[in-house]
């Protein structure tokens, strides 16, 4: 993603994001969107699709440093803060 994006001069302005929903098929599958920030206005010029995402009123979020392999500890800590908290997790966490 990083190298299409400078490919075609799209300036990366922040950190890699991800959104998980059910396929629509009811199957059970998820649907993966991954993203990254970008500096950019939506256009189809792009061969890619540039999104604006909607604002969010409050929501717990992470900065995962490391490898893929030990992703799970720090979604268990954003967990573990969620429930203690008194707040709750809305889709796919």
């Amino acid at each position: 993603m990083h190298a299409l994006l400078h490919q075609v001069g799209v300036p990366i302005t922040g950190t890699a994001v991800s959104l998980y929903e059910d396929a629509p098929d009811g199957s059970g599958a998820v649907i993966v969107h991954a993203g990254m920030e970008v500096d950019v206005e939506p256009s189809a010029d792009y061969g890619f699709t540039v999104t604006d995402l909607p604002a969010v009123e409050r929501a717990a979020t992470l900065v995962h440093c490391g490898s893929m392999e030990s992703v799970g500890a720090s979604w268990q800590n954003l967990g573990r803060w969620i429930d203690g908290n008194g707040h709750r997790s809305h889709g796919f966490a």
